[in-house]
């Protein structure tokens, strides 16, 4: 699972130079970030490694590892945490993919379809950071800070499918406009209202049904 986030608190290119570890300081940040992350999955054995600069993060769902950008893992302490309990919490509670209830060549199939990476990203997203929470209290005020900094009504999320499809295509794709919508309305109803509410028993908000665009509204209502 990829993070579909841009971390605002990242240096950019022009700074990272400024953010140059010592093997030793390097070390010790992999650790408190690989024990948090373990802790949260529930495997202690589970590889967590500092990855390229503005490589992202992500687990792998078919290897359970986690990488962490070096820029993110870097950047405020806060944003860190979140990263390391958000990728752990994706160990813990994401289905691996053998374990989805379909056959390898019908799981290809569905991920070789426009978006379908990203949605079910970002569902999975919602899902994980709520039972994190949860299970973690100590990581609600990290989480908060994560989201509140986010300017989802962009549209633009930072998953690998998205940016290879603005790449390639220019302007952002209709899916991503409801994704960031939907994950812009969890974000919102958490902040406001906490985490005790179940995402699954949230009334579909009539924002969606009325967004100003019809593609975007009917995406909406499938997923949701």
């Amino acid at each position: 699972m990829q993070s579909v986030l841009k971390n605002s608190s990242t240096p950019s290119s022009a700074e990272a130079k400024d953010f140059v570890l010592s093997p030793e300081e390097r070390q010790i940040r992999e650790s408190q970030l690989a024990f948090i992350a373990r802790s949260v999955g529930d495997d202690p054995k589970m590889e967590v490694s500092l990855g390229p600069a503005g490589a992202g993060n992500g687990f792998d769902l078919v290897n359970s590892r986690i990488v962490i950008d070096v820029l993110d893992a870097l950047g405020s302490w806060s944003s860190a945490v979140f990263t390391a309990g958000h990728e752990g919490a994706h160990r813990l509670l994401s289905p691996r993919l053998f374990e989805l209830p379909f056959s390898s060549e019908k799981i290809e199939e569905f991920f070789q379809e426009t978006g379908f990476q990203s949605t079910y990203n970002v569902i999975e997203d919602c899902a994980v950071n709520d039972g994190m929470v949860r299970k973690y209290p100590g990581i609600e005020g990290p989480t908060r800070e994560t989201y509140r900094d986010q300017n989802l009504e962009s549209g633009l999320l930072s998953t690998p499918e998205i940016v290879s499809w603005c790449q390639q295509n220019g302007g952002i794709p209709k899916f991503a406009k409801a994704l960031s919508t939907m994950l812009g309305y969890w974000a919102t109803h958490r902040l406001d209202e906490g985490f005790a509410s179940r995402f699954s028993e949230l009334k579909i908000p009539k924002e969606f049904s009325e967004h100003p665009d019809p593609e975007v509204a009917f995406i909406l209502k499938r997923i949701f």
